[in-house]
């Protein structure tokens, strides 16, 4: 790690943090860990360690949310390690940031991030503070910038005529391929598995049948 510091960090409680936040970096959430790791091998923190796919699931914010709080109400000094200030947080602006910049300011804890070669404290001085700021605000970027990329995407699938998304129950994905099994086109046709439940059920629901007894009906 590059990170050097004179202060002895022996036994001081830390809470190691991996996260992806986008599907082409799931494949690096191992990667991070190890350097976490290995950091907290260093400096012999007493660290816990916790990792997050938030591509996956949704309910991981709501557990960082929970870190967060653990932390807030962690009676001594601790430390929050992030492989990188992008890993930190993408908005200034939530909760959680607001939270630990005042818990830094307070003196109760500090940002390590080891791959930015940072230490963030109460004492920082304005190019630390800067450098924070600056990898928040290009963290953002990055973030607004792929979902750009999404929409954009979106709206070239609309425009070729093609469906933006996974088949709704009742159809499938479909794809043509050349000789060589390139992919020329993509579609959507009904799923011939589940197309007839699926017209079964519009038409019981148009002689007024109740979802409850409809679902009953397909059972």
């Amino acid at each position: 790690m590059k990170v050097q510091t004179e202060i002895n960090y022996e036994g001081v409680k830390a809470f190691l943090i991996a996260r992806v936040s986008d599907t082409r970096q799931t494949d690096a959430l191992p990667a991070q860990t190890l350097r976490l790791k290995e950091y907290a091998d260093k400096l012999y923190l007493n660290s816990e360690h916790f990792s997050f796919d938030e591509t996956a699931y949704k309910e991981d914010r709501l557990k960082f949310r929970e870190i967060i709080k653990k932390i807030n109400d962690y009676p001594d000094f601790c430390i929050l390690v992030f492989d990188k200030i992008d890993r930190y947080t993408r908005d200034a602006s939530t909760e959680a940031v607001m939270i630990l910049k005042r818990l830094v300011r307070e003196g109760k804890i500090e940002l390590h991030f080891p791959s930015d070669n940072l230490v963030y404290h109460k004492n920082s001085p304005a190019a630390d503070k800067t450098r924070l700021g600056m990898g928040m605000v290009f963290g953002e970027y990055y973030s607004s910038a792929i979902s750009d990329n999404v929409k954009r995407k979106i709206q070239q699938k609309l425009h070729e005529r093609e469906f933006p998304g996974k088949a709704p129950i009742g159809y499938k994905n479909v794809a043509t391929t050349d000789e060589m099994g390139k992919v020329l086109s993509k579609n959507i046709v009904p799923d011939p598995a589940r197309r007839q439940y699926i017209e079964r059920a519009f038409q019981l629901r148009l002689e007024g049948k109740s979802f409850r007894l409809i679902a009953k009906i397909l059972k």
